[in-house]
Protein backbone atom coordinates (compact mmCIF):
# COMPACT_ATOMS: atom_id res chain seq x y z
CA UNK A 1 0.00 0.00 0.00
CA UNK A 2 2.80 2.21 0.62
CA UNK A 3 3.83 1.47 -2.68
CA UNK A 4 0.49 2.82 -4.28
CA UNK A 5 0.47 5.96 -2.25
CA UNK A 6 3.72 6.78 -2.84
CA UNK A 7 2.92 5.82 -7.07
CA UNK A 8 -0.45 8.17 -6.25
CA UNK A 9 1.81 11.25 -4.90
CA UNK A 10 4.52 10.72 -7.82
CA UNK A 11 1.55 11.38 -10.02
CA UNK A 12 0.11 13.55 -8.20
CA UNK A 13 3.17 15.55 -8.41
CA UNK A 14 3.83 14.84 -11.91
CA UNK A 15 0.38 16.49 -12.70
CA UNK A 16 0.88 19.62 -10.56
CA UNK A 17 4.28 20.16 -12.08
CA UNK A 18 3.11 19.52 -15.55
CA UNK A 19 0.33 22.29 -14.38
CA UNK A 20 2.37 25.04 -12.74
CA UNK A 21 5.00 24.95 -16.02
CA UNK A 22 2.05 24.87 -18.01
CA UNK A 23 0.74 27.53 -16.23
CA UNK A 24 4.10 29.39 -16.03
CA UNK A 25 4.28 28.87 -19.90
CA UNK A 26 0.66 30.56 -19.94
CA UNK A 27 1.75 33.89 -18.56
CA UNK A 28 4.71 34.02 -20.87
CA UNK A 29 2.56 33.94 -23.36
CA UNK A 30 0.26 35.94 -21.97
CA UNK A 31 2.78 38.98 -21.17
CA UNK A 32 4.20 38.55 -25.00
CA UNK A 33 0.64 38.82 -26.16
CA UNK A 34 0.14 41.98 -23.93
CA UNK A 35 3.06 43.30 -25.22
CA UNK A 36 2.56 42.75 -28.90
CA UNK A 37 -1.04 44.22 -28.36
CA UNK A 38 0.62 47.36 -26.92
CA UNK A 39 3.04 47.34 -29.59
CA UNK A 40 0.44 47.18 -32.15
CA UNK A 41 -1.61 49.88 -30.57
CA UNK A 42 1.14 51.97 -30.46
CA UNK A 43 1.78 51.36 -33.81
CA UNK A 44 -1.81 52.33 -34.87
CA UNK A 45 -1.84 55.28 -32.48
CA UNK A 46 1.42 56.63 -34.81
CA UNK A 47 -0.17 56.16 -37.99
CA UNK A 48 -3.20 57.78 -36.65
CA UNK A 49 -1.30 61.32 -35.78
CA UNK A 50 0.74 61.30 -38.77
CA UNK A 51 -2.95 60.47 -41.07
CA UNK A 52 -4.45 63.53 -38.60
CA UNK A 53 -1.84 65.43 -39.50
CA UNK A 54 -1.88 64.91 -43.39
CA UNK A 55 -5.52 66.11 -43.11
CA UNK A 56 -4.76 69.03 -41.12
CA UNK A 57 -2.22 70.42 -43.54
CA UNK A 58 -5.04 69.83 -46.18
CA UNK A 59 -7.24 71.69 -44.20
CA UNK A 60 -5.41 74.28 -43.16
CA UNK A 61 -4.12 74.40 -47.31
CA UNK A 62 -7.78 74.63 -48.58
CA UNK A 63 -8.46 77.30 -45.82
CA UNK A 64 -5.81 79.45 -46.84
CA UNK A 65 -6.85 78.84 -50.36
CA UNK A 66 -10.42 79.55 -49.86
CA UNK A 67 -9.51 83.00 -48.44
CA UNK A 68 -6.87 83.96 -51.53
CA UNK A 69 -10.25 83.23 -53.69
CA UNK A 70 -12.61 84.80 -51.30
CA UNK A 71 -10.06 88.03 -51.10
CA UNK A 72 -9.86 88.00 -55.04
CA UNK A 73 -13.16 87.59 -55.80
CA UNK A 74 -13.91 90.60 -53.19
CA UNK A 75 -11.97 92.78 -54.62
CA UNK A 76 -13.30 91.86 -58.01
CA UNK A 77 -16.87 92.74 -56.99
CA UNK A 78 -15.43 95.85 -55.71
CA UNK A 79 -14.21 96.57 -59.25
CA UNK A 80 -17.52 95.79 -61.06
CA UNK A 81 -19.58 97.57 -58.62
CA UNK A 82 -17.26 100.87 -59.49
CA UNK A 83 -17.92 99.73 -62.76
CA UNK A 84 -21.92 99.97 -62.50
CA UNK A 85 -21.70 103.40 -60.81
CA UNK A 86 -20.41 105.00 -63.50
CA UNK A 87 -22.56 103.00 -66.33
CA UNK A 88 -25.76 104.16 -64.23
CA UNK A 89 -24.15 107.86 -64.18
CA UNK A 90 -23.47 107.36 -67.94
CA UNK A 91 -26.74 106.11 -68.64
CA UNK A 92 -28.20 108.50 -66.62
CA UNK A 93 -26.21 111.34 -68.73
CA UNK A 94 -27.28 109.38 -72.15
CA UNK A 95 -31.27 109.50 -71.18
CA UNK A 96 -30.85 113.28 -70.03
CA UNK A 97 -29.17 113.91 -72.99
CA UNK A 98 -31.47 114.86 -75.59
CA UNK A 99 -34.06 116.98 -72.64
CA UNK A 100 -30.21 118.55 -71.75
CA UNK A 101 -30.12 119.14 -75.65
CA UNK A 102 -33.65 120.49 -75.89
CA UNK A 103 -33.40 122.48 -73.33
CA UNK A 104 -30.05 123.99 -74.41
CA UNK A 105 -32.05 124.24 -77.79
CA UNK A 106 -34.94 126.21 -76.01
CA UNK A 107 -32.26 128.47 -73.93
CA UNK A 108 -30.79 129.42 -77.27
CA UNK A 109 -34.05 129.87 -78.76
CA UNK A 110 -34.89 132.11 -76.03
CA UNK A 111 -31.58 134.11 -76.56
CA UNK A 112 -31.98 134.07 -80.34
CA UNK A 113 -35.03 135.55 -79.33
CA UNK A 114 -34.31 137.92 -76.64
CA UNK A 115 -31.51 139.46 -79.45
CA UNK A 116 -34.25 139.40 -81.97
CA UNK A 117 -35.92 141.59 -79.85
CA UNK A 118 -33.67 143.74 -78.34
CA UNK A 119 -31.65 144.08 -82.31
CA UNK A 120 -35.45 145.58 -83.40
CA UNK A 121 -36.50 147.00 -80.29
CA UNK A 122 -36.80 150.08 -82.50
CA UNK A 123 -38.88 148.27 -85.17
CA UNK A 124 -41.47 146.35 -82.88
CA UNK A 125 -41.78 149.70 -80.56
CA UNK A 126 -42.84 151.52 -84.08
CA UNK A 127 -45.13 148.21 -84.87
CA UNK A 128 -46.52 148.28 -81.49
CA UNK A 129 -47.51 151.97 -81.94
CA UNK A 130 -49.58 151.11 -84.99
CA UNK A 131 -46.86 152.71 -87.74
CA UNK A 132 -46.89 151.29 -91.18
CA UNK A 133 -44.47 148.96 -92.77
CA UNK A 134 -43.19 152.23 -95.05
CA UNK A 135 -42.98 154.73 -92.48
CA UNK A 136 -40.80 152.13 -89.96
CA UNK A 137 -38.78 151.12 -93.33
CA UNK A 138 -37.88 155.17 -93.47
CA UNK A 139 -37.76 155.16 -89.95
CA UNK A 140 -35.29 152.83 -89.03
CA UNK A 141 -33.46 152.12 -92.63
CA UNK A 142 -34.28 148.91 -92.93
CA UNK A 143 -35.93 147.26 -96.31
CA UNK A 144 -39.45 147.22 -96.51
CA UNK A 145 -39.37 143.51 -97.10
CA UNK A 146 -37.17 143.12 -94.42
CA UNK A 147 -39.34 144.99 -91.72
CA UNK A 148 -42.18 142.56 -92.71
CA UNK A 149 -40.36 139.59 -91.85
CA UNK A 150 -39.39 140.96 -88.75
CA UNK A 151 -42.79 141.42 -87.62
CA UNK A 152 -44.23 138.37 -89.45
CA UNK A 153 -41.46 136.21 -86.97
CA UNK A 154 -42.43 138.65 -84.20
CA UNK A 155 -46.20 137.20 -84.64
CA UNK A 156 -45.70 133.47 -84.77
CA UNK A 157 -43.51 133.96 -81.99
CA UNK A 158 -46.09 135.32 -80.18
CA UNK A 159 -48.44 132.85 -81.12
CA UNK A 160 -46.15 129.60 -80.43
CA UNK A 161 -45.31 131.29 -76.94
CA UNK A 162 -49.00 131.11 -76.46
CA UNK A 163 -49.29 128.09 -77.30
CA UNK A 164 -46.47 126.79 -75.05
Amino acid sequence: MIYYILIFIGITMIIIAKFFVKDQSYHATNSELLEEVKQTVEDFSIELDEENKKIMERIIGMSETTQDQNSRLTKRVEQLEIQLQKLEINTLEVKQAPFKQAEDATLKEKEDVLKINQRYNELMTLHHDGKSVQYISNKTGINKGEVQLIINLAKQEDKSRAGA
